[in-house]
């Protein structure tokens, strides 16, 4: 199951805009596991807030040019992003994959939105992060990371435990369309 999902940080100067995730069944599987370890420190101590893990696994993307290690100048956006008309090539390449409504309601922060198992994001967007982290907490996991070289946190939108235990669940072969309770 792909993912896209919205970005939050406090400074809106060089920071990612969005994540996208491939929530395989196995990496569902191995977030279940952790759901498991923090039910059971949680069952013996209710203060337990959140579990951090280290954890690299979504690609951040719409921040600034400069935060981005494969793209050069000499090599252009494909013409059919139409990147002049967006001003971001994120956005223009988001608004390729997106039904004006999608791209709407995931710039509102309603979660996490669902790509075609066919979706692929380009080497070229992908922002460079560090210090890269997951939180377990009781609803669900979100991801935090800060921008390479930045100073403040930057996160995503948080994820159901429905949501996982859906992704769980898949054959490899297997590809409903999840079912998001927006």
């Amino acid at each position: 199951m792909k993912l896209l999902l919205k970005v939050h940080h406090s400074d809106h100067d060089g920071y990612s805009e969005y994540a996208f995730l491939d929530l395989t069944p196995e990496y569902a599987r191995t977030l279940l596991q952790s759901q498991a370890a923090f039910q059971s420190v949680r069952g013996s101590d209710r203060t337990l807030y959140r579990i951090t893990y280290w954890d690299a696994t979504p690609d951040w993307f719409g921040g600034p040019c400069d935060l981005r290690d494969s793209h050069h100048p000499a090599q252009p956006y494909p013409e059919s992003w139409h990147v002049e008309d967006f001003g971001d090539p994120a956005e223009a390449f988001l608004r390729q994959h997106l039904t004006e409504q999608a791209f709407n309601r995931l710039n509102h922060g309603y979660g996490p939105h669902p790509l075609p198992e066919a979706f692929d994001l380009p080497k070229s967007l992908i922002d460079r992060t560090e210090c890269d982290i997951l939180d377990v907490v009781a609803d669900g996991i979100l991801y935090k990371s800060y921008p390479k070289h930045g100073d403040n946190q930057q996160e995503t939108d948080s994820i159901s435990w429905d949501l996982v235990r859906q992704a769980a669940s898949l054959a490899p072969d297997d590809n409903p369309p999840p079912v998001l309770d927006h």
